[in-house]
């Protein structure tokens, strides 16, 4: 094995300890002495590889989104219709959401202004992943152009399911109990109501 493979490893490694670290904790409980003894390496070995704990949180968030992409890739592959779309991604936004909330946790709470100074390269690659499937940064031109999605329905829609994200983040429990319903059919009825808004514009844009 190669000095670069090693480093990879350690990297990958190192990056797997934390994941397992927020599984029981959020990152702001996460000390260094935390994840030298769950990756099992020194403290000098650990910022050999990150200077420090900000740009191994930046580098868990980029992971993150990107893991959240992969699904939403998938979720559209065989869907042709923009507004199924777009249903689509929303409903494996916010399953990925239910079903990974160390990882929910980490994409919720995140702020790049934060960061933005000490780290405007890390923010831009984060950035452009994160906004990857957004409904404006996904469907360009089509959105104005060819079904009657407009700009302002795309920033509403992607609104309304980080909003969503937020609740199911911080208050899935409140919710379950309040609604009497588990989170995963209040997330469907949600999504049901939103399709029902996008049919009457796909109807009208025929119409018009």
């Amino acid at each position: 094995m190669n000095r670069k493979e090693k480093k990879n490893l350690m990297k990958e490694r190192i990056i797997k300890s934390l994941f397992m670290l927020l599984e029981n904790k959020t990152w702001d409980m996460v000390s260094s002495e935390d994840i030298c003894k769950s990756a099992s390496v020194s403290r000098r070995t650990l910022y050999s590889y990150y200077g420090s704990q900000d740009e191994m949180y930046l580098e868990i968030v980029k992971i993150s989104f990107e893991k959240i992409n992969k699904r939403m890739e998938l979720s559209v592959a065989e869907k042709s219709d923009i507004y199924d779309k777009v249903i689509s991604l929303g409903n494996a936004y916010l399953k990925f959401m239910i079903e990974n909330p160390d990882i929910g946790n980490l994409v919720t709470t995140f702020n790049e202004s934060e960061f933005s100074a000490s780290y405007p390269e890390k923010i831009k690659e984060i950035s452009k992943i994160a906004n990857l499937y957004e409904p404006f940064s996904f469907f360009g031109k089509e959105v104005d152009e060819k079904e009657g999605l407009t700009r302002q329905m795309a920033i509403m829609l992607w609104s309304y399911i980080q909003g969503l994200a937020q609740l199911i983040n911080s208050k899935a429990l409140w919710m379950e109990d309040y609604y009497g319903d588990s989170i995963e059919n209040i997330v469907d009825e949600q999504l049901k109501g939103v399709k029902k808004i996008m049919k009457v514009v796909k109807n009208e844009k025929k119409e018009g």
